[in-house]
């Protein structure tokens, strides 16, 4: 069972104007691409975590990245070089890569591209990146680190495809035998009916608002259809997920 347990934060700085926020904490655990931490607030009016997912984990750094939208991460930006926050994790099943060369497509749109970077950097073989941003791409650099086959779109048009990421994928098709994607939950959707008529497994890492983080609230639950049961029944994206299989989803409700 994961502990709580108080970390060094090592850098916590602002990488996009959009209030995107990069934080960086000294921890060691082996990390699954696609996982989480619960992120303490240390103030007693906040009763729940933040759970962010992990961008990026070397041998003794983890870093997140996340958007101040409210009081509770307003507080999180304000921590600094040397504070100590209390975390737990990593949390949740995160993506499951085979262990052979295979050509893939990794898709993100806004702050949902975190998780991805960490994946980019494991998948083996072929890689094409999409990426969808409202105005300010992030973690450019680090994206085209680990692939030269990078695809960009604004909705304001001021940096790459003028567009979503949606129809960025349209007009810079590549076939793949896996897909992997983050983002928001309609993003997700469309990406799924795109991928209906092509012989690829895509799957999906759910953005959903959680309570506890560890499943016992169950307050993030949404409806999963397996292709090998008649009847859809509730898994709770903190525990089960977050990442799941794009066709099992029940999108529509």
């Amino acid at each position: 069972m994961k502990q709580f347990k108080y970390v060094e934060v090592v850098d916590n700085i602002q990488i996009s104007k959009q209030g995107i926020f990069q934080l960086v904490i000294n921890d060691t655990q082996s990390i699954l691409p696609g996982q989480f931490y619960n992120l303490y607030i240390d103030d007693k009016s906040f009763l729940l975590p933040r759970p962010v997912s992990v961008s990026e984990s070397t041998q003794n750094l983890t870093k997140f990245v996340y958007r101040v939208v409210g009081k509770g991460t307003e507080k999180l930006a304000q921590l600094k070089t040397g504070n100590k926050i209390k975390v737990l994790g990593p949390l949740g099943n995160g993506f499951s890569l085979p262990d052979y060369k295979a050509p893939s497509i990794v898709i993100g749109g806004g702050v949902g591209i975190a998780p991805l970077l960490e994946l980019t950097k494991q998948i083996k073989g072929e890689k094409y990146v999409y990426l969808g941003f409202d105005e300010s791409p992030f973690l450019v650099d680090e994206f085209t680190k680990y692939s030269t086959n990078f695809y960009c779109s604004t909705m304001s048009g001021k940096d790459g495809f003028h567009g979503n990421v949606i129809e960025l994928l349209k007009n810079y098709p590549m076939e793949a035998k896996f897909v992997y994607a983050c983002g928001p939950k309609k993003m997700l959707e469309r990406l799924v009916q795109e991928m209906k008529t092509k012989a690829v497994k895509i799957q999906v890492s759910m953005e959903e608002r959680m309570g506890c983080g560890i499943g016992a609230c169950l307050g993030c639950a949404i409806k999963i259809k397996k292709s090998d049961q008649e009847e859809w029944k509730y898994l709770r994206v903190c525990k089960d997920g977050p990442v799941f299989d794009g066709s099992e989803v029940i999108w529509n409700e």
